[in-house]
């Protein structure tokens, strides 16, 4: 019996919502992901990149944006929108780095609650309860007492 993996049933079950990029008014929309080859090879940067943030050299930009945009959009990108190589850089900076930023996992559950709880933690035993135990006459009633009618 051979054993198949059916691709096709699931890229036919995605549903993720395509990158809108706006400029000028007008909206570009992306594929919710970037290819592949573009995707590894910004991975290959970030694992060699000391800030962990994507920076891509002049000579690299031109054949980044048109695997990222294709050759049509980025020659209306460019001529209609008159994008500097600046802007485009940045522009190029923004996708990727929402791509990214997309594709991070969420963080496991220990990393959830060390960062949701408070930075001193009590001492005590029981959840809700002193370390020390405490008497009324060590402390004093702050309310008035109540007057009769």
């Amino acid at each position: 019996m051979s054993r198949l993996i059916d691709f096709d049933a699931f890229r036919a079950e995605q549903s993720e919502e395509p990158l809108i990029v706006r400029i000028g008014g007008q909206e570009y929309r992306l594929p919710a992901s970037p290819p592949a080859l573009v995707a590894l090879d910004v991975m290959r940067r970030m694992e060699t990149s000391e800030a962990k943030k994507i920076r891509f050299l002049p000579h690299e930009v031109p054949a980044l944006a048109e695997s990222i945009f294709g050759p049509e959009m980025l020659a209306e990108l460019t001529g209609r929108h008159r994008l500097t190589s600046t802007e485009l850089t940045v522009l190029l900076e923004r996708v990727m780095t929402s791509y990214t930023e997309d594709a991070m996992p969420p963080p496991n559950r220990q990393t959830r609650r060390r960062a949701a709880s408070p930075r001193s933690r009590s001492i005590s035993s029981r959840p809700g309860r002193s370390s020390r135990p405490t008497s009324s006459a060590s402390t004093a009633s702050t309310s008035a007492p109540a007057s009769a009618p």
